[in-house]
This record gives structure tokens, sequence and C-alpha cells, in this order.
């Protein structure tokens, strides 16, 4: 049960990183607004506001949220989630933390 459960949470993740790489290619004009937590200053209010949308729908689908970020570097946008799995899933009553990453390439 709890292999089935990190394995809908690791679906959860991957879709909201697609997501949010996806809207950042969309606009690529604006892929520096798409960063969390911001960086520098975003001239267009809507790109500005995505991301923080986006956490907040992660934090609601995906409720052991540990953290998420996205950062953009040599026209490299990365996303990273983490978050915790099934309380004390592990035979040994500990509980794994999983990470997602994706990346794409940007033309800001």
């Amino acid at each position: 049960m709890a292999q089935s459960t990190d394995a809908q949470s690791r679906l959860v993740a991957v879709q909201f990183a697609d997501e949010l790489l996806n809207t950042a290619l969309v606009d690529e004009a604006n892929a520096a607004c798409y960063t969390l937590p911001a960086v520098g200053v975003c001239g267009n209010p809507a790109a500005a506001a995505t991301p923080d949308a986006w956490k907040q729908r992660l934090l609601l689908a995906l409720p052991t949220t540990t953290g998420a970020t996205s950062e953009l570097a040599a026209n490299r946008l990365k996303v990273t989630i983490q978050w915790a799995g099934k309380a004390g899933a592990n035979t040994d009553g500990t509980t794994d933390t999983h990470r997602v990453e994706v990346t794409t390439d940007v033309t800001p």
C-alpha cells in the first residue's frame, strides 16, 4: 500500500513540475519570472503570480511536500519537488524523503 501511495505521489510531483516548466516554455520572454523563490523583479504581474499559485496547488495535491523550488541558470529551468513518503512505511518504522528534479532549456 505504501509503495502504491509513493508511486502516486511521484506521478503528481512529475505532473506539477512538468506544468511549471511548460508554462515557462510558453512564456519564454518571462522565463525568469517562474523561479521559486522569486529572484529579482518580474515585469509581468501574471507571470510573477504563477509560481506562488502553482506552489499552493502543489501543497494541496501533495500535502507532505517539504520543498518546491525552481531555478533558472544558463538558460535552463530546473524544478525540484521534495516530499515525505507515507509515515512509518519502512519496515523499521522510518519515513523516506522523495525528490523529483525536472529541467528544460528556455530562451529568455
